[in-house]
């Protein structure tokens, strides 16, 4: 279970915890694990409340930019903007001063600490080569304490959720104050207030459903005016695995198949092939409008 997801931790445990694998970072299905406990007299956790007693399968020693964390964790920031992540007391090489695993982020603004003024002058920073190396905070808040229109949360919400009816914990919000076209919101309880819990449901580009949590989370360079939004953490630094990177790749290939100028830009290359070189826009609009729909004049599956 993600700890940081945007349903929170589950009621505390007054149970013993303890890590059972052959080798580290074994991965095994959900079936050899319960085999594996009640073989030793034990029940298999639904939930891992913090660290166990021993590491052995190397599962605690998870990087990222995580608020409330008491660990060293800075940000290498080269000289064209890209980051990387810095674990000072880790022994991964991933997470080491000049690692290679650098990536894009978003700078507020644009603007973030160069070599050539010293690293603009913050006191968090010191010169590192070509780039600078910096202290960091997170920040998360809730984006929308009232009501968004589906149009708002859909470009404002970048944190996927689970479906919250995967959880006994939310429940709708039916109150005047959560009501709105196209848009339903599920907080603990069916409660009204919006916090940083709270789970929205929108139809993304309008072709399928997609549940984003009401959270941002941005790594602000300590001391300065200087902030990015936190990026998603898809591989695990202390265990890498190529399931993830498959995950990755699938989640990549669903949001190009779903985006809005997908619909269009296939509409115009099967009309430019198939019928005519210049379709009118009026053309280009049906179909584009049937690819979305599935449907065309009674003809079709009726989904995206």
């Amino acid at each position: 279970v993600n700890r940081d997801s945007p349903f929170g931790p589950p009621l505390p445990s007054t149970g013993h915890q303890t890590q059972q694998c052959e080798y580290v970072g074994e991965r095994v299905t959900l079936a050899t694990a319960e085999t594996r406990c009640e073989a030793l007299g034990l029940t298999l956790c639904d939930w891992r409340d913090g660290p166990t007693e021993d590491n052995s399968c190397g599962y605690n020693d998870i990087h990222s930019w995580l608020g409330g964390k008491t660990c060293n964790v800075q940000v290498q920031i080269h000289n064209d903007g890209n980051v990387g992540l810095v674990h000072i007391d880790s022994d991964y090489p991933s997470a080491a001063i000049d690692s290679g695993h650098e990536f894009r982020v978003r700078w507020a603004g644009g603007a973030f600490p160069r070599a050539y003024d010293k690293c603009s002058g913050s006191s968090s920073c010191i010169v590192h080569g070509k780039g600078c190396l910096c202290d960091v905070h997170v920040v998360e808040r809730a984006v929308f304490t009232h009501m968004p229109t589906a149009l708002q949360a859909e470009q404002a919400l970048f944190i996927s959720a689970p479906d919250p009816a995967s959880t006994d914990d939310y429940k709708e919000c039916t109150a005047a104050t959560c009501i709105a076209d196209g848009i339903t919101v599920f907080t603990r309880g069916g409660t009204e207030q919006l916090t940083e819990s709270a789970v929205f449901r929108v139809v993304f580009n309008g072709t399928r459903p997609v549940f984003l949590a009401n959270k941002e989370s941005t790594v602000h360079i300590a001391d300065s005016a200087f902030s990015f939004r936190n990026p998603a953490q898809f591989m695990s630094h202390a265990d890498p695995a190529s399931r993830d990177a498959a995950y990755e790749t699938e989640w990549v290939l669903d949001h190009l198949f779903h985006h809005k100028n997908t619909a269009p830009f296939v509409g115009h290359k099967l009309i430019q092939r198939l019928v005519t070189s210049n379709p009118s826009p009026r053309y280009q609009h049906v179909v584009s409008r049937a690819f979305i729909d599935g449907t065309y004049d009674g003809f079709g599956s009726g989904t995206y």
